[in-house]
């Protein structure tokens, strides 16, 4: 979505074999679109904007850093430390997550007033609504630049919801 959307994506897998895997994913999913017309550019035209990233170091100077890992606190607070280790003062770190608190995660981290769940929903491509969760710490900022991203992206439906771990409230 993000490459659809004009933006230059780094994408980082666990091994090479997993990013040429997922990279491959894209570009099967990228045609399948394209042959019904759902794109504004060419298959070929959006993958050049995803970069392969061998190691996680490449991501820094990124500003904004989206982890989609398995649905695990522990794995998921771990990857985001690491990566708020190479974020720059404005860099925001989001999770691709509805379950697990954002707020639990976002303490793990070095920065954890920019850390906010951002939860697309599936088939992304073609469904509008994002859950944005912001943490306890999340600030006002932070909520504001995720929600014009999401506008960027095409996606002009969302839920402000509050953090799994702090009230069931969809705001």
């Amino acid at each position: 979505m993000f490459a659809c959307a004009g933006y230059r994506v780094r994408l980082h897998d666990q091994s090479e074999s997993m990013l040429s895997r997922g990279l491959k994913s894209i570009e099967a999913s990228l045609k399948k679109l394209e042959s019904k017309g759902y794109l504004n550019n060419t298959t070929q035209a959006i993958l050049s904007q995803i970069a392969p990233c061998q190691s996680i170091e490449e991501l820094a100077g990124s500003d904004l850093l989206i982890e989609a890992i398995v649905e695990n606190e522990a794995a998921k607070a771990g990857l985001l430390q690491k990566l708020s280790t190479l974020c720059h003062e404005n860099t925001i770190l989001a999770t691709n997550t509805s379950s697990i608190s954002i707020t639990r995660l976002a303490q793990a981290t070095d920065i954890p007033e920019r850390v906010i769940g951002m939860h697309f929903m599936n088939p992304v491509p073609l469904i509008q609504l994002v859950e944005i969760i912001p943490a306890y710490t999340t600030t006002p900022d932070t909520i504001q630049a995720v929600k014009t991203v999401v506008n960027t992206l095409g996606k002009n439906r969302y839920y402000l919801q509050t953090d799994p771990a702090l009230s069931s409230t969809v705001c």
